[in-house]
């Protein structure tokens, strides 16, 4: 499933969506599809907006990104 079908409905403004759509693709380098897409619903799940992603602690988004390639380096950047 690609993750862009993940986000179809899901967004309430463009901002929103076209930052998930960042995230996403930030996520998906080195990394399949269906783990990425995993990966993005659990973001969505716990709120992925710029204020939410940035309260969230290392650890915490480190356990909803896992098992995207390099996610201990992804949740620095």
């Amino acid at each position: 499933m690609s993750c862009i079908m993940l986000m179809i409905g899901t967004c309430v403004c463009l901002q929103i969506y076209r930052y998930q759509v960042l995230v996403a693709l930030m996520l998906s380098s080195q990394t399949r599809d269906h783990v990425t897409a995993a990966a993005m619903s659990k973001l969505q799940k716990h709120g992925c907006t710029v204020d939410a992603i940035a309260e969230t602690s290392d650890e915490i988004l480190g356990q909803l990104i896992y098992p995207v390639g390099f996610w201990k380096v992804s949740i620095h950047v």
